[in-house]
């Protein structure tokens, strides 16, 4: 798929900096739990699922936002509520959501700070509380998932894997959770999470663990994120710069319900293409700053990102600029594999952008971004 920008100016809705910046940087309300009626021995063990999708949701922290009749949304219920939408209408896969949610309630002397959900072929079979405790790299989750994954006797489903959450600190990430305000969690132990949720090895056939990784996070496009994930998807949705937090939309995942797996490539970047574009659309609907969603193959995208191995995006960072603004940026290698929609912001120093390379550096932070 060739390099492109999608979309330009925006459309009405939002607010102030103040919020916007706030969004990024490190109240419970669940959605709708109501238990599916369908027995669980209606679903049989060697049932045939062809997708498999993990779906964390970070909750842990600020979440609010409002729209612009000044409604208050929590971000955090409204992509649990998302995912529980694609697990429904998904008869052909099994879902996994983990909800990190704050630390609220003791349970036979634990605290509860998660709440874990296994969909298979649209049917609820597990809906339980369980306890984070300390851990930042999905420990838990981990466990669960391993506990109840599905172990297909013929043929390895096509696994995605989904993160909604504020941006990942590159590294020192204090007071991310806020149950836990002196535990790091940084782009390190994201991805050791990510190690933790490889398939059973009798899944463990294909040359990465996802055909498709989404990160819904601020700068979750930058050189440094993709390269630690790089071994562990072959296609990644992100976006480069601040996301609102209206979150990415995943809801194509719903697509794949007539599919027969693994998907190829091309069906994969398809998927990917789809999901970008419709987060695009959803996203102008809320905020007037700018829009950033790209789809990263990253095998394409590997010999730019190889050139970045020494750069500074290895320590932490004060804000985030567009790559095409540093000497020597190769704007050919960074086309490679990139597929942006972009919008320009309707106010602040970048009004005048017209377009983005799809890549994010750190470095000094661009006034009122």
């Amino acid at each position: 798929m060739p390099f492109s920008f999608r979309g330009s100016l925006a459309i009405p809705v939002l607010a102030g900096m103040a919020l916007l910046l706030a969004a990024c940087a490190g109240s419970r309300q669940e959605p709708d739990q109501t238990r599916d009626q369908t027995s669980k021995s209606s679903v049989p063990s060697d049932s045939n699922i062809n997708f498999q999708l993990i779906y964390i949701v970070h909750g842990d922290a600020d979440y609010n936002w409002h729209d612009s009749t000044g409604q208050q949304h929590r971000a955090d219920a409204e992509a649990v509520a998302q995912a529980l939408d694609v697990a429904r209408n998904s008869p052909h896969s099994e879902v996994f959501i983990f909800h990190q949610s704050p630390r609220h309630v003791k349970w036979f002397g634990k605290n509860l700070e998660g709440m874990f959900y296994q969909y298979r072929h649209g049917i609820l079979l597990h809906q339980e509380p369980y306890s984070r405790m300390d851990d930042s790299d999905f420990e838990e989750e981990a466990r669960l998932f391993h506990q109840h994954v599905l172990s297909p006797a013929n043929r390895a489903p096509t696994r995605f894997f989904i993160y909604f959450g504020h941006e990942i600190p590159v590294q020192n990430g204090e007071n991310y959770s806020h149950s836990y305000p002196d535990k790091n969690f940084s782009q390190a132990d994201f991805v050791r999470g990510l190690d933790r949720l490889e398939p059973p090895q009798s899944t463990a056939d294909a040359t990465k663990s996802f055909a498709l990784a989404v990160l819904s996070t601020c700068y979750g496009g930058t050189p440094g994120m993709l390269t630690a994930i790089a071994p562990y998807a072959q296609y990644v949705v992100a976006s480069p710069a601040y996301l609102h937090l209206s979150f990415l939309d995943t809801r194509a995942f719903k697509e794949l319900d007539g599919d027969s797996t693994p998907l190829d490539a091309e069906k994969v970047h398809a998927l990917a293409d789809s999901m970008a574009e419709q987060s695009f659309v959803s996203l102008r609907k809320n905020t007037q700053t700018e829009i950033t969603v790209g789809v990263y193959d990253m095998d394409r995208s590997s010999a730019f990102l190889h050139s970045f191995a020494a750069k500074a995006w290895k320590t932490a960072s004060h804000g985030y600029h567009d790559c095409a603004e540093d000497y020597g940026f190769d704007s050919a290698s960074a086309r490679a594999g990139v597929d942006l929609f972009y919008q320009t912001p309707r106010f602040g120093v970048l009004k005048n952008k017209q377009n983005h390379s799809g890549w994010e550096c750190p470095g000094q932070e661009t006034a009122q971004r």
